[in-house]
């Protein structure tokens, strides 16, 4: 399995945990150095491998195409990346024929909210601040930790995209890829606005209707050749 921007490897653990065998990529080194340092901790770093690079840079790290079941990549991924098409072609690159992608994020329709919520305070639903599809990205300077309230980060300044769906799907498509399996979902694991609840099992959402959908999930398949 090939968990392309893996963080600091939990999710890639897990899935070792379950039997897979795991190449991590993520850019930043700390995060490398902590899912090293836990894959080692648990004993199982003979099938957890972790490599700290710009996904964009992978296929010269690891040079083997179609080497790979199974890619990997959830929450908090695509909106890094200026180039989705580039994106999806690399994961078409390192998938073995009949090999699978999967795929879950933040539905894009949910960034065009200000995740500050509303002048009326925690319960107000969010406000329309940011563009559903722009030819450039939003440049933030936000402090803030969604994992930890209390947390002031020193280095604030972010640059994220967002995709429009059809975006996504296309370069999934254009890359030769075949959707099988496509939901959108009305919860998070994690709070994405103030006025979202807690859900259960670690996930937030909306606290009474389903005003817009909050995620998406999608599996695609490289097709036998």
């Amino acid at each position: 399995m090939l968990h392309l921007q893996c963080h600091f490897g939990s999710d890639s653990l897990s899935l070792v945990n379950l039997g897979a065998t795991v190449v991590g990529i993520d850019f930043s080194e700390p995060a490398i150095d902590e899912a090293r340092r836990t894959a080692a901790e648990l004993g199982v770093a003979d099938r957890a491998r972790f490599i700290q690079a710009n996904v964009y840079d992978a296929r010269h790290l690891l040079p083997e195409p179609e080497s790979f079941d199974l890619v990997f990549t959830t929450w908090g991924t695509i909106g890094w990346l200026p180039d989705v098409a580039e994106w999806a072609r690399i994961v078409a690159w390192f998938l073995k024929p009949g090999g699978h992608l999967y795929f879950a994020d933040g539905h894009p329709t949910a960034w065009i909210f200000d995740d500050q919520g509303a002048a009326g305070g925690e319960a107000s639903l969010p406000s329309v601040k940011y563009p559903y599809a722009a030819s450039e990205p939003d440049v933030l300077d936000d402090p803030s930790d969604y994992a930890d309230t209390e947390t002031v980060l020193e280095h604030a300044r972010t640059w994220e995209w967002t995709h429009p769906l059809s975006e996504t799907m296309r370069a999934i498509r254009d890359a030769g890829l075949v959707i099988e399996e496509f939901e959108e979902h009305f919860r998070l694991p994690w709070r994405i606005f103030p006025a979202a609840v807690p859900l259960g099992e670690g996930m937030f959402g909306w606290p009474d209707a389903k005003w817009i959908p909050l995620a998406v999930e999608l599996v695609a398949v490289h097709p036998e050749h």
